[in-house]
């Protein structure tokens, strides 16, 4: 097990117990049903044009803390990946959507005039913005 990772299998059961009342409670914090909450929530999620979201500022803490940051890491790299994904998957659509013609589009004049870079570039800079940043990154 990394050094991160507590073992909580010897813990005090009164500290244990405590844990598990302070879960519930953030539970019922962030549960759009428990109307008592519904302030709380409204502050965590709210916009102020002057500072971040507190939402963001509460990641902040927990990304620079040493005890979770790390495991908060793994967890949202996760998440994004899959949201990178998706958004690549759904932009290549959009450019077979976009390429997609017909036959009769297909002239001799169409053939001579043609070239792969100025067709192309529009297309593809216009509708793969995740795509293209991914391969300016790397």
């Amino acid at each position: 097990m990394s050094s991160h990772l507590m073992d909580h299998s010897q813990e005090h059961p009164s500290h244990t117990k405590n844990q598990s009342s302070q879960k519930k409670r953030q539970s019922k914090i962030l549960d759009p049903s428990e109307k008592e909450f519904k302030a709380y929530r409204m502050a965590i999620y709210s916009i102020d044009g002057n500072s971040p979201p507190k939402l963001y500022q509460l990641f902040g803490l927990i990304l620079n803390d040493p005890h979770v940051g790390l495991l908060f890491c793994c967890w949202i790299e996760a998440q994004a990946v899959n949201m990178v994904s998706s958004k690549v998957y759904n932009e290549m659509d959009d450019v077979k959507d976009a390429l997609q013609g017909t036959i009769s589009l297909i002239t001799p004049e169409f053939l001579m005039t043609w070239d792969i870079s100025s067709n192309m570039d529009c297309i593809v800079n216009e509708s793969t913005l995740t795509l293209h940043w991914l391969f300016e990154s790397a």
